[in-house]
């Protein structure tokens, strides 16, 4: 976590300043390459202290703290993997679109 990362989050959610500093304390400076091992990490560390986040807010934070590797393992879709059957979630940047214009005549 930088601090200017740590400024942009908290822009958005300043109400979240002390459970970020207490993931950025948890999770030092190195950088980590597995999502899932660090979503659990962040989801235990919030569940431990009571934090309650939204959608939104997870959301954000991992959009400003993360980066895309597609050496990357698969993210289960939804948080943490279960024992059923496991969805991983999409690269919307690997998405094909083809618009399909019929004629009428």
């Amino acid at each position: 976590m930088t601090a200017e990362d740590k400024a942009r989050f908290l822009v958005d959610y300043p109400h979240l300043r002390g459970d970020v500093e207490a993931i950025d304390e948890a999770l030092g400076r190195e950088p980590l390459h597995d999502w899932n091992a660090v979503q659990e990490r962040i989801l235990d560390l919030l569940h431990d202290h009571r934090a309650k986040w939204k959608a939104p807010e997870h959301k954000l934070f991992r959009e400003v703290f993360t980066q895309k590797d597609p050496d990357a393992q698969p993210v289960p879709k939804g948080g943490r993997a279960s024992s059923r059957a496991v969805e991983y979630e999409p690269d919307a940047d690997l998405r094909d679109f083809e618009n399909i214009h019929s004629r009428r005549y």
